[in-house]
């Protein structure tokens, strides 16, 4: 890819191995960029509500605040479409099936957070039994 600026797409097939492996790492980004900025904001509200005592402003609101912050260019990266004048950085939106990875992680995340309240309003126990399997604290 020597030579090809930033911003330039690439003649690929649309067929081929390399183009699964390249849709569902799109995917993996759109996820891990989510639960990143997931984390960030649980960190504030997890200080603010259980742990008041150990509160630090700096540690747990500004630096989950930048973290958000820093993501969305991040993430629209992910998404494509994104200009960064700055930097002189053009990402062309995604074409063909790459563009279905943002509303297909979408539905999924719906999908979790709609299994979460749900569990969360008729079967409490099932929460914590889950926090127990998957390393949480929820016995305590």
């Amino acid at each position: 890819m020597d030579g090809v600026p930033v911003g330039v797409e690439c003649d690929v097939a649309d067929d081929g191995p390399i183009n699964i492996y390249v849709f569902i790492g799109t995917m993996l980004g759109h996820l891990f960029a989510g639960m990143y900025i997931a984390v960030n904001v649980a960190v504030i509200g997890f200080f603010l509500r259980e742990r008041r005592h150990e509160f630090n402003p700096i540690k747990h609101l500004v630096v989950p605040i930048l973290g958000v912050i820093l993501m969305i260019p991040a993430v629209m990266s992910v998404i494509g479409g994104l200009t960064i004048p700055i930097l002189n950085v053009e990402l062309p939106p995604f074409k063909g099936a790459l563009s279905l990875t943002a509303p297909i992680v979408a539905v999924w995340m719906v999908i979790g957070i709609v299994v979460y309240v749900w569990l969360s309003m008729r079967n409490r126990d099932a929460l914590a039994r889950m926090g127990e399997i998957y390393g949480g604290d929820a016995g305590e």
